[in-house]
């Protein structure tokens, strides 16, 4: 697991990053309920996004596309959750389901 503590790695994040194994991820550290919208300028492949919020998961979005080619960044989707949260993960595309990850699973980070 990867960890983005500080603002660049968190504006960073997985932005021409190598694609994941379906047992990495990006684990975004913020400080407690302040984690907001996240978009995909840079990616090269699609992503789940998982907010987490008080040890709870919180918000899901699932498979996150990549930009379409000259697509510029005012055109980019922003996802953003109803709520601030105090972390958030970057998993493959598609492993929300196949892990059947809900809104209201406990999570237990250790770092």
């Amino acid at each position: 697991m990867e960890l983005a503590r500080t603002n660049e790695e968190r504006a960073k994040g997985l932005a021409g990053h190598r694609p994941l194994q379906d047992d990495e991820g990006m684990l975004f550290e913020f400080d407690k309920g302040t984690a907001g919208a996240f978009w995909m300028k840079g990616m090269t492949f699609p992503i789940d996004i998982i907010w987490i919020t008080d040890n709870k998961i919180s918000y899901i979005v699932e498979n996150t596309p990549i930009p379409k080619p000259g697509q510029g960044d005012v055109d980019l989707p922003v996802y953003n959750p109803p709520k601030p949260a105090d972390w958030v993960l970057e998993i493959n595309s598609g492993l929300v389901k196949k892990n059947k990850i809900k809104l209201d699973d406990p999570v237990k980070i250790q770092l």
